[in-house]
């Protein structure tokens, strides 16, 4: 209801989702990060009981064992995605945008030149 009152939160929702920084990209970065994590405590839980027999609690693991770790990579939600998620808030900005026109359209109509 405000962003018919202000085109603020429409402005803010798309500018966020344009940068990168709404909930639809904080939610995909933390479903991949911790999937991520998981196989990362699994990989180091299967190391542990292979080779940490011997050392119990004072195993480290092998530093060739890091290597096998992937990189983290997040890939953020497809561009259709995000422009579905402000499709609302483009349409109320298009008539913000529009109701200004017309405004600035009356004004200029309503315009007179004085002659000194």
């Amino acid at each position: 209801m405000s962003n018919l009152l202000s085109p603020l939160p429409a402005l803010q929702n798309v500018s966020a989702a344009l940068a990168g920084t709404d909930g639809l990209h904080q939610i995909a970065f933390q479903q991949q990060a911790e999937t991520h994590r998981r196989a990362m405590v699994t990989k180091l839980n299967t190391d542990l009981i292979e080779h940490g027999r011997e050392a119990g609690w004072d195993y480290t693991a092998d530093p060739s064992f890091w290597t096998t770790i992937e990189d983290f990579r997040f890939s953020p939600p497809a561009t259709r995605a995000v422009l579905r998620s402000i499709a609302i808030d483009s349409l109320i900005l298009l008539a913000w945008l529009a109701a200004a026109l017309f405004v600035l359209a009356r004004s200029v109509r309503s315009l007179t030149v004085e002659e000194s």
